[in-house]
């Protein structure tokens, strides 16, 4: 199996995008584990979610950005896995980096109604996925509720901010995105924070009861 490294998923972007080193250093971190996201956040899906889940079992990454987590899933052995990415740009890029895989990238940022995917998830993960704004977790939980099964879990993170942060929006409590996904049936079963100096990160994750 060939393993990209950081500094290899960096090398393909930047051939694709040579304008991209904006955007490199947040995601190109040499934590071998992290691939950029968020370390709390990995050591909690180790811990809560891929310990015990069966390397077949069906994995949707929404908002999947390049692809890295994918990735990191495919390395492994997770082998059904799916994403979704509403930018094209940013699709090419996952595209590029999970050539060697068979792994789909579909240009959505939801779980499109009409997509013909004969699967039904164990998990889904949305992380840093517009995580302050509550309407798109109240798309995710609608769109979802259409391929989930008894058991399917849901995980995301969410950022509050003690200030608001320079780009100028009003970010929202993550209560909001729990109970989007409650009124469509799901039930919470995780809520951990890690909690900063200008900031608190949570870490979610429902499951489907209905």
């Amino acid at each position: 199996m060939r393993e990209l490294s950081p500094k290899g998923i960096k090398e393909i972007l930047l051939k694709l995008e040579p304008s991209l080193p904006i955007l490199a250093p947040a995601l190109m971190t040499e934590d071998r584990l992290t691939y950029g996201l968020n370390h709390w956040v990995h050591e909690h899906v180790e811990r809560l979610l891929l310990a015990g889940l069966d390397k077949d079992a069906i994995i949707y990454d929404v908002g999947c950005g390049t692809g890295v987590w994918l990735l990191r899933l495919y390395e492994r052995g997770y082998k059904n896995l799916v994403g979704f990415e509403v930018s094209s740009q940013r699709a090419r890029w996952a595209g590029a980096i999970l050539d060697h895989t068979d792994v789909p990238i579909f240009t959505s940022n939801m779980l499109p109604l009409g997509l013909n995917i004969p699967l039904s998830p164990h998990l889904i993960t949305a992380f840093g996925f517009v995580f302050e704004r509550g309407e798109l977790h109240e798309k995710l939980a609608e769109s979802a509720v259409d391929h989930v099964v008894v058991g399917t879990r849901v995980a995301f993170d969410w950022l509050s901010w003690e200030k608001e942060p320079k780009m100028g929006r009003q970010y929202e409590p993550v209560e909001v995105a729990i109970r989007a996904f409650e009124r469509q049936g799901f039930e919470t079963i995780c809520v951990e924070s890690e909690v900063k100096r200008s900031y608190t990160r949570e870490f979610v994750v429902v499951r489907w009861k209905a």
